[in-house]
């Protein structure tokens, strides 16, 4: 395998930190998923608490992950599922590997496939 330049791991780095920020964004809303705005009244009272939801900035962020994990997971699902596995869920390979019938090598690859794609479409 090809040696990962200074500027490709800051990228894939970057998609990391995008991908963490949105699984917690996505595990903030407690089954709120009910496609309004998570700035509408009823669903920031609802998501409120020890754990509110971040900043407006933040959300927008979030957002936007969000609509890239949207599009990948019509475009390449199976990166789509090894994303959600990894950063959402935060199951372990082995255990992403299982759920994605695939050997935990595939699913390493599958999960630096989808943070390349994220970092692609975030950064294009």
């Amino acid at each position: 395998m090809a040696a990962v330049t200074a500027t490709e791991q800051r990228t894939i780095e970057y998609a990391q930190e995008r991908l963490e920020e949105w699984a917690a964004w996505i595990r903030n809303l407690r089954g709120v998923r009910l496609g309004y705005s998570p700035h509408a009244s009823f669903v920031a009272e609802r998501t409120g608490g020890e754990d509110a939801p971040m900043d407006d900035s933040a959300n927008g962020r979030a957002e936007e992950v969000e609509q890239v994990m949207c599009k990948l997971s019509e475009l390449r699902p199976t990166l789509h599922q090894a994303l959600v596995q990894w950063y959402l869920l935060q199951k372990p390979a082995v255990v992403g590997a299982q759920v994605c019938r695939c050997a935990e090598r595939v699913f390493r690859d599958r999960v630096r496939m989808g943070e390349m794609f994220v970092a692609g479409r975030l950064l294009g």
